[in-house]
């Protein structure tokens, strides 16, 4: 079966390209490596940020999900909070 995709062509194109300036596929996975070994922070996923959480009912679900807050809102929710307790 083959696929008649424009994607799919250019997606090709671009490994025979890569494929014919490294030589190999295997060459352009050592490539890769070395890079990847030279700038490990690069590939690796960054850390999320630290939002502060609201829990929110959602109707016709049982459960409660948090949504990030705004610094503002943050400051509220916990001051609201305290004062519950």
């Amino acid at each position: 079966m083959t696929y008649r995709d424009k994607i799919v062509d250019e997606v090709r194109a671009i490994r025979e390209q890569l494929c014919n300036q490294a030589g190999s596929l295997e060459n352009i996975l050592a490539t890769l490596r070395k890079e990847e070994s030279a700038h490990p922070g690069r590939m690796a996923k960054p850390p999320a940020p630290d939002y502060g959480t609201q829990p929110v009912s959602v109707p016709g679900r049982h459960k409660k999900i948090a949504l990030p807050l705004c610094a503002e809102d943050r400051a509220k929710y916990e001051k609201s909070k305290t004062k519950s307790l």
